[in-house]
Protein backbone atom coordinates (compact mmCIF):
# COMPACT_ATOMS: atom_id res chain seq x y z
CA UNK A 1 0.00 0.00 0.00
CA UNK A 2 1.41 3.52 -0.99
CA UNK A 3 -0.26 7.07 0.37
CA UNK A 4 1.05 10.44 0.00
CA UNK A 5 1.40 12.93 2.26
CA UNK A 6 -0.72 16.40 2.41
CA UNK A 7 0.20 19.65 3.23
CA UNK A 8 -1.80 23.18 4.18
CA UNK A 9 0.80 26.11 4.05
CA UNK A 10 4.51 26.45 4.65
CA UNK A 11 6.00 22.77 4.50
CA UNK A 12 6.76 21.14 7.78
CA UNK A 13 9.84 22.97 9.85
CA UNK A 14 9.19 26.42 8.81
CA UNK A 15 5.95 25.81 10.07
CA UNK A 16 6.82 23.35 13.28
CA UNK A 17 9.12 26.09 14.37
CA UNK A 18 6.97 29.01 14.14
CA UNK A 19 4.46 26.86 16.51
CA UNK A 20 6.52 25.68 18.71
CA UNK A 21 7.15 29.40 19.90
CA UNK A 22 3.57 29.89 19.95
CA UNK A 23 2.93 27.70 22.83
CA UNK A 24 6.16 28.44 24.42
CA UNK A 25 4.73 32.46 24.67
CA UNK A 26 1.51 31.29 25.65
CA UNK A 27 2.58 28.41 28.48
CA UNK A 28 4.76 31.88 29.73
CA UNK A 29 1.62 33.82 29.58
CA UNK A 30 -0.50 31.46 31.70
CA UNK A 31 2.09 31.03 33.86
CA UNK A 32 2.20 34.93 34.55
CA UNK A 33 -1.52 35.35 34.55
CA UNK A 34 -1.93 32.24 36.93
CA UNK A 35 0.20 34.24 39.27
CA UNK A 36 -1.77 37.23 38.71
CA UNK A 37 -4.76 35.94 39.55
CA UNK A 38 -3.68 34.18 42.68
CA UNK A 39 -2.15 37.51 44.11
CA UNK A 40 -5.13 39.62 43.66
CA UNK A 41 -7.22 36.93 44.89
CA UNK A 42 -5.85 36.68 47.99
CA UNK A 43 -6.30 40.79 47.99
CA UNK A 44 -9.63 40.34 47.13
CA UNK A 45 -10.09 37.86 49.90
CA UNK A 46 -8.26 40.64 52.32
CA UNK A 47 -9.93 43.68 51.12
CA UNK A 48 -6.81 45.41 50.00
CA UNK A 49 -8.30 44.54 45.98
CA UNK A 50 -11.63 45.69 44.34
CA UNK A 51 -14.06 42.72 42.61
CA UNK A 52 -13.53 44.61 39.50
CA UNK A 53 -9.88 43.94 39.62
CA UNK A 54 -10.27 40.62 40.63
CA UNK A 55 -12.46 39.83 37.62
CA UNK A 56 -10.22 41.49 35.91
CA UNK A 57 -7.33 39.02 36.32
CA UNK A 58 -9.57 36.36 36.73
CA UNK A 59 -10.59 36.91 33.07
CA UNK A 60 -6.78 37.24 31.95
CA UNK A 61 -6.28 33.68 33.36
CA UNK A 62 -9.30 32.42 31.15
CA UNK A 63 -8.12 34.21 28.04
CA UNK A 64 -4.34 32.56 28.52
CA UNK A 65 -5.71 29.30 28.65
CA UNK A 66 -7.42 30.02 25.62
CA UNK A 67 -4.40 31.15 23.96
CA UNK A 68 -2.17 28.03 25.11
CA UNK A 69 -5.56 25.56 23.72
CA UNK A 70 -5.31 27.29 20.53
CA UNK A 71 -0.95 27.17 20.26
CA UNK A 72 -1.03 23.44 21.06
CA UNK A 73 -3.40 23.02 18.58
CA UNK A 74 -1.64 25.02 15.89
CA UNK A 75 1.52 23.11 17.02
CA UNK A 76 -0.76 19.67 16.58
CA UNK A 77 -1.44 21.00 12.49
CA UNK A 78 1.73 21.52 11.52
CA UNK A 79 3.44 18.17 12.00
CA UNK A 80 2.70 15.79 9.24
CA UNK A 81 1.52 12.57 10.92
CA UNK A 82 2.31 9.14 9.32
CA UNK A 83 -1.13 7.27 8.89
CA UNK A 84 0.88 3.96 9.65
CA UNK A 85 4.09 2.55 10.09
CA UNK A 86 6.16 2.19 7.12
CA UNK A 87 9.35 3.29 4.73
CA UNK A 88 9.67 6.56 3.09
CA UNK A 89 10.31 5.97 -1.30
CA UNK A 90 10.07 8.96 -2.25
CA UNK A 91 10.80 12.71 -1.38
CA UNK A 92 8.24 15.39 -3.14
CA UNK A 93 9.26 19.01 -1.89
CA UNK A 94 12.46 20.29 0.12
CA UNK A 95 12.36 21.66 2.88
CA UNK A 96 10.77 25.46 3.26
CA UNK A 97 9.21 25.42 -0.19
CA UNK A 98 5.96 26.30 0.05
CA UNK A 99 2.98 23.89 -0.76
CA UNK A 100 -0.46 23.90 -1.97
CA UNK A 101 -3.56 22.32 -0.31
CA UNK A 102 -2.90 18.64 -1.78
CA UNK A 103 0.83 18.67 -2.75
CA UNK A 104 1.95 15.40 -2.18
CA UNK A 105 5.19 15.56 -0.12
CA UNK A 106 6.62 12.19 0.34
CA UNK A 107 5.40 8.64 -0.30
CA UNK A 108 5.36 6.13 2.53
CA UNK A 109 5.22 2.27 1.98
CA UNK A 110 4.45 -0.73 4.27
CA UNK A 111 5.53 -3.62 3.41
CA UNK A 112 4.51 -5.71 6.27
CA UNK A 113 2.04 -7.00 4.43
CA UNK A 114 2.70 -7.14 0.22
CA UNK A 115 0.02 -7.89 -2.28
CA UNK A 116 0.92 -10.02 -5.59
CA UNK A 117 -1.21 -8.95 -8.75
CA UNK A 118 -1.61 -11.00 -11.40
CA UNK A 119 -3.75 -12.19 -14.54
CA UNK A 120 -5.59 -15.52 -14.75
CA UNK A 121 -6.86 -17.31 -17.73
CA UNK A 122 -10.81 -17.40 -18.02
CA UNK A 123 -9.91 -21.34 -17.96
CA UNK A 124 -8.46 -21.30 -14.47
CA UNK A 125 -10.07 -18.11 -12.74
CA UNK A 126 -13.39 -20.49 -12.82
CA UNK A 127 -11.98 -22.86 -10.02
CA UNK A 128 -10.29 -20.06 -7.69
CA UNK A 129 -11.66 -18.86 -4.78
CA UNK A 130 -11.17 -15.37 -2.17
CA UNK A 131 -9.73 -16.92 0.42
CA UNK A 132 -8.08 -19.89 -1.08
CA UNK A 133 -4.30 -20.63 -0.16
CA UNK A 134 -1.59 -20.56 -2.49
CA UNK A 135 1.91 -21.25 -2.51
CA UNK A 136 4.66 -18.00 -3.44
CA UNK A 137 8.04 -18.66 -4.38
CA UNK A 138 10.85 -16.12 -5.61
CA UNK A 139 14.24 -16.51 -7.20
CA UNK A 140 15.40 -14.05 -4.27
CA UNK A 141 14.93 -17.01 -1.54
CA UNK A 142 15.60 -20.41 -3.45
CA UNK A 143 13.71 -23.24 -1.69
CA UNK A 144 11.09 -21.09 0.74
CA UNK A 145 7.88 -20.86 -0.17
CA UNK A 146 5.24 -18.40 1.37
CA UNK A 147 2.41 -18.52 2.03
CA UNK A 148 -0.75 -15.94 1.03
CA UNK A 149 -4.49 -15.85 0.24
CA UNK A 150 -6.58 -14.81 -2.62
CA UNK A 151 -7.89 -11.26 -1.60
CA UNK A 152 -9.59 -10.40 -5.04
CA UNK A 153 -10.87 -11.98 -8.29
CA UNK A 154 -11.85 -9.69 -10.66
CA UNK A 155 -15.25 -9.68 -12.09
CA UNK A 156 -13.85 -8.23 -15.85
CA UNK A 157 -11.37 -9.64 -17.91
CA UNK A 158 -8.99 -8.05 -20.58
CA UNK A 159 -9.16 -8.99 -24.38
CA UNK A 160 -7.51 -11.94 -24.16
CA UNK A 161 -9.93 -13.37 -21.23
CA UNK A 162 -7.05 -12.86 -18.05
CA UNK A 163 -9.11 -11.99 -15.26
CA UNK A 164 -7.15 -10.04 -12.40
CA UNK A 165 -6.60 -11.34 -9.20
CA UNK A 166 -4.56 -10.19 -6.19
CA UNK A 167 -3.03 -12.30 -3.41
CA UNK A 168 -2.03 -11.49 0.24
CA UNK A 169 1.22 -12.30 1.74
CA UNK A 170 2.62 -11.05 5.34
CA UNK A 171 6.13 -10.04 4.66
CA UNK A 172 8.31 -12.30 6.79
CA UNK A 173 11.24 -11.17 9.02
CA UNK A 174 13.71 -13.94 8.43
CA UNK A 175 13.17 -13.68 4.40
CA UNK A 176 11.94 -10.06 3.55
CA UNK A 177 10.81 -9.22 0.39
CA UNK A 178 10.84 -5.68 -1.18
CA UNK A 179 7.87 -4.30 -3.27
CA UNK A 180 8.19 -4.72 -7.25
CA UNK A 181 9.93 -8.16 -6.32
CA UNK A 182 9.00 -10.86 -9.26
CA UNK A 183 7.47 -13.77 -7.41
CA UNK A 184 5.88 -17.66 -8.84
CA UNK A 185 2.13 -17.95 -7.60
CA UNK A 186 0.53 -21.72 -7.59
CA UNK A 187 -2.55 -21.91 -6.90
CA UNK A 188 -3.75 -24.89 -4.78
CA UNK A 189 -6.90 -25.72 -6.56
CA UNK A 190 -6.66 -27.46 -9.65
CA UNK A 191 -9.07 -26.31 -12.78
CA UNK A 192 -11.98 -28.57 -13.97
CA UNK A 193 -12.15 -26.35 -16.52
CA UNK A 194 -10.48 -28.66 -19.42
CA UNK A 195 -8.12 -26.91 -21.65
CA UNK A 196 -5.11 -27.61 -24.13
CA UNK A 197 -1.63 -26.74 -23.64
CA UNK A 198 1.29 -27.09 -25.68
CA UNK A 199 5.23 -27.17 -24.67
CA UNK A 200 6.76 -24.14 -24.21
CA UNK A 201 9.56 -25.34 -27.37
CA UNK A 202 6.47 -25.36 -29.83
CA UNK A 203 5.65 -21.55 -29.78
CA UNK A 204 6.69 -19.63 -33.00
CA UNK A 205 6.53 -16.03 -32.90
CA UNK A 206 5.57 -14.58 -29.38
CA UNK A 207 2.96 -14.67 -27.00
CA UNK A 208 0.88 -11.80 -28.47
CA UNK A 209 1.46 -13.20 -31.51
CA UNK A 210 1.71 -16.93 -31.46
CA UNK A 211 1.97 -19.44 -33.98
CA UNK A 212 2.68 -23.34 -34.20
CA UNK A 213 3.76 -26.06 -37.11
CA UNK A 214 0.96 -29.03 -36.78
CA UNK A 215 1.80 -32.07 -38.62
CA UNK A 216 -1.05 -34.20 -40.32
CA UNK A 217 -1.84 -37.39 -41.49
CA UNK A 218 0.36 -36.41 -44.59
CA UNK A 219 3.12 -35.63 -42.57
CA UNK A 220 3.51 -32.02 -43.95
CA UNK A 221 4.17 -29.35 -41.39
CA UNK A 222 1.57 -26.33 -41.77
CA UNK A 223 1.58 -23.29 -39.91
CA UNK A 224 -1.59 -22.29 -37.10
CA UNK A 225 -2.13 -18.99 -35.48
CA UNK A 226 -3.19 -19.32 -31.64
CA UNK A 227 -4.16 -17.33 -29.02
CA UNK A 228 -1.99 -18.44 -26.07
CA UNK A 229 -4.29 -17.83 -22.54
CA UNK A 230 -1.92 -18.56 -19.61
CA UNK A 231 2.04 -19.37 -19.13
CA UNK A 232 2.16 -22.11 -16.69
CA UNK A 233 6.07 -22.66 -17.14
CA UNK A 234 6.98 -24.92 -19.38
CA UNK A 235 3.65 -25.28 -21.11
CA UNK A 236 1.39 -22.87 -22.27
CA UNK A 237 -2.45 -22.73 -22.88
CA UNK A 238 -3.84 -22.44 -26.18
CA UNK A 239 -7.55 -20.83 -26.04
CA UNK A 240 -8.51 -20.85 -29.63
CA UNK A 241 -6.51 -22.04 -33.38
CA UNK A 242 -5.53 -25.79 -31.92
CA UNK A 243 -7.56 -28.49 -31.91
CA UNK A 244 -7.16 -31.72 -29.31
CA UNK A 245 -5.31 -34.69 -30.36
CA UNK A 246 -3.01 -32.12 -33.03
CA UNK A 247 0.34 -32.81 -33.29
CA UNK A 248 3.09 -29.60 -32.84
CA UNK A 249 6.57 -29.29 -33.97
CA UNK A 250 8.75 -28.80 -31.08
CA UNK A 251 11.87 -28.99 -32.87
CA UNK A 252 13.18 -28.23 -36.33
CA UNK A 253 12.12 -24.95 -36.48
CA UNK A 254 14.62 -22.82 -37.94
CA UNK A 255 14.58 -24.76 -40.96
CA UNK A 256 10.91 -25.44 -41.11
CA UNK A 257 8.38 -23.26 -43.33
CA UNK A 258 4.82 -24.03 -43.83
CA UNK A 259 3.50 -26.56 -46.11
CA UNK A 260 7.17 -28.49 -45.79
CA UNK A 261 7.20 -32.18 -45.70
CA UNK A 262 8.60 -33.80 -42.36
CA UNK A 263 9.58 -36.70 -40.99
CA UNK A 264 8.21 -37.01 -37.27
CA UNK A 265 10.38 -38.59 -34.77
CA UNK A 266 9.24 -40.04 -32.12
Amino acid sequence: MCYDFLTYGFLYKSLLICSQLGVANAEQGLADAQQNFERYKNLYEGGGATKAQFDQYKLALENSKNRLSQARKELSSAAVTAPFSGYITAKSAEEGAFANVGTPIATLIDISELKVQLSVPERNVYALKVGDAVDITSNVYPGAVFKGKIKFIGYQGDQSHNYPVEVSIANEKKTPLKSGTYVDVAFNRKSEVPSIQIPREALVGSMKDASVYVVGTDNIARLKKIVIGGDNGDYLEVQSGLLEGEQVVTAGHINLTDSTKVTVIK
